[in-house]
Order: C-alpha cells, then structure tokens, then sequence
C-alpha cells in the first residue's frame, strides 16, 4: 500500500502533467513530451498500487467511457461502502454519472470497471504459451478462435 504523502505528491504532480498537457498546443513537441511523461507517471502509480491484483486500492487510475470521451480517476482512499477519487481533467475533462460530486463511488463500481477493462485488455495480450508457438512456428501474428463468440442480435424496426 502506497503511504498517504507519496500518494498526495504523486497525485499533485500527474495533475500539474495534466494541466500542462492541456494547455500547450496539441500535437507539439512540448505536448509530446508532457503526454508521455503524464501517462508514464499514471501508469507507474497504478502499476505501484494494483501490485498484480484487481483489487481497489489507492493510487489505482480508474475511466468510465462517456460522452464519447473518457471519465478519469485516481483512487485516493477505499472504504467499505464508498471510495473517494480525485478527478484527472485530462483533454475534456469528462466526469462520470457513476462519481458523486464529492469524489464517491462505491469500490463495487470501481471493481466492475477495473474487471472490464482486465477482460478486454486479455483479449488483445498474446500469452507465453502464445508466444512460443508463434515463435517456433515463425508466425508473424496469431490468429485466436474463440469457442464462444459473441452473439449479436439485429432487429428491424
């Protein structure tokens, strides 16, 4: 578990990144850079806080999809029933309905949205055992079969 201060820092510095990043001009080197430095310093805090679990725990960075953008979080301190987040204004700065005003979400939210995004993201990850079969086979990619696709339905209306 992160200590309270190191969070708070970290926290003030990916929104001073964050700032920055929305202020310069998109697309500049300046922007690049900041950008980079941004995300990296998002990763490495939620890499440090989630420690190989899909668990809510500070320091987790957290998005909702809305409004054809992204709502995004930090997660500053877990209760049982409710968790408070600091908001990261980055681009638009969407907010999430699934936030209060205060900062609160309940961690059930918190651990359905992290889990969505732990199932998409195994989608597109090639495993080790991927991975060598590829490679002693010299593929270039590797095509995945699942036993049970998705089913969509079409109506007419």
């Amino acid at each position: 578990m992160i200590d309270n201060n190191i969070l708070q820092e970290r926290i003030e510095e990916i929104l001073a990144l964050c700032d920055r990043a929305n202020e310069v001009k998109f697309g500049s080197p300046e922007h690049t850079s900041t950008y980079r430095s941004f995300w990296n310093a998002v990763k490495a805090l939620d890499d440090e806080a989630q420690q190989g679990r899909l668990s809510v725990e500070p320091g987790r960075f957290v998005k909702w999809p809305t409004k054809g953008g992204y709502a995004r979080y930090i997660v500053v301190k877990v209760g049982s029933k409710m968790c408070k987040v600091c908001h990261i204004p980055w681009a638009e700065g969407f907010r999430s309905e699934a936030v209060s005003e205060k900062g609160e979400v309940s961690p059930n939210e918190i651990e359905k949205i992290l889990g969505f995004y732990q199932r998409l993201t195994a989608l597109f990850v090639i495993t080790e055992a991927e991975e060598r079969f590829r490679s002693e086979r010299k593929l270039k990619t590797i095509v995945r079969i699942f036993n049970n696709p998705p089913v969509v339905a079409i109506e007419d209306f």
